[in-house]
């Protein structure tokens, strides 16, 4: 596998989002930080509601006013709006991004 440097544009497409890039974290440099675009966009309370039905609502905080939610799961931190928007931090490695992004692209799409 290739090494990722600081700041590497790294583009993964699929048919429901986009990962613009991943990079090392700044807080631990053996952890990577992923952007994700999913191709679809959330009212809000909509987002919220996906997110308090589904299994990871006791990991969750969402904030309808501001159109994102918080997910802690296990060491990482998502971050995802209703912009269709998802910010992974704490990934383990690109694997671990892509894994991610595809649970909670399935917990948010089905």
């Amino acid at each position: 596998m290739k090494k990722i440097n600081e700041g590497e544009s790294f583009l993964v497409k699929s048919a429901d989002y986009d990962i613009s890039f991943i990079k090392p974290c700044v807080s631990d440099r053996k952890k990577f930080l992923v952007e994700v675009k999913l191709k679809r966009k959330f009212a809000p309370k909509t987002l919220c509601e996906i997110l308090e039905k589904s299994r990871l609502a006791k990991y969750t905080k969402c904030s309808e006013d501001l159109g994102v939610a918080r997910i802690s799961l296990g060491q990482k931190n998502i971050m995802v709006f209703a912009s269709g928007e998802i910010s992974i931090r704490r990934a383990n490695d690109k694997k671990d991004a892509i894994d991610t992004a595809n649970f909670i692209k399935s917990v948010l799409l089905g």
